[in-house]
């Protein structure tokens, strides 16, 4: 690992991103984390971030390896198979999804919009759980048509999976905002295959 990160991500050898904390450093952080939390039960939070801004060098190192050049369309980023939010599904069911994945927006299973693709944010279920309250046990469906203040949903953009990478990257005209679900199409309607954020294009 070392060897791979002094070759493909050299930046991170003077400074991992991590109180700046060089790879070498940062490593035997993380290994020795894991050994206490094994052993003495040291607190699973620092450790957690410890091995995030780990992984965060060694995929830098393993794309630069693959080579950025071979990543040309959106399909080649994109989250596949994303999770989904039900309509069945209760308010504190979606809630404990976002939070125990770190996903901030949803697509909702089957629910395409002409062009665009219905999602649940964190930001708008924050909003709504301001008055939290019976709230939790509400299915999605009951809380969309609550008559004081609903959940509203948000209408994301859709792209098919072949849509040129750099156009999400560069100031184009027609570039659909972040984040976008990706469909492609089918004889009964878009079929959602995946989900393309802004963390996915760092």
């Amino acid at each position: 690992m070392r060897t791979l990160v002094e070759l493909s991500a050299g930046w991170a050898t003077g400074d991992a991103g991590l109180r700046e904390m060089c790879w070498r450093a940062l490593y035997h952080e993380v290994k020795d984390a894991r050994n206490d939390i094994a052993h003495t039960g040291t607190e699973a939070v620092l450790a957690r971030t410890l091995a995030m801004a780990s992984a965060a060098v060694l995929l830098d190192a393993l794309s630069g390896v693959a080579g950025e050049n071979e990543m040309k369309t959106v399909k080649d980023v994109m989250v596949a198979g994303p999770v989904c939010a039900h309509p069945w599904q209760t308010v504190a069911d979606v809630r404990r999804t976002m939070l125990a994945t770190d996903y901030s927006e949803l697509p909702m299973a089957g629910r395409a919009r002409g062009d665009r693709w219905e999602t649940v944010t964190a930001e708008n279920l924050a909003m709504f759980l301001t008055a939290r309250g019976s709230r939790m046990g509400l299915r999605l469906d009951e809380a969309t048509e609550q008559r004081d203040t609903p959940l509203a949903l948000h209408l994301a953009s859709t792209v098919g999976e072949d849509k040129p990478l750099h156009e999400f990257r560069t100031g184009a005209p027609g570039r659909p905002d972040l984040p976008v679900v990706v469909t492609r199409p089918a004889p009964d309607g878009p079929v959602l295959v995946g989900i393309v954020t802004a963390f996915d294009l760092l």
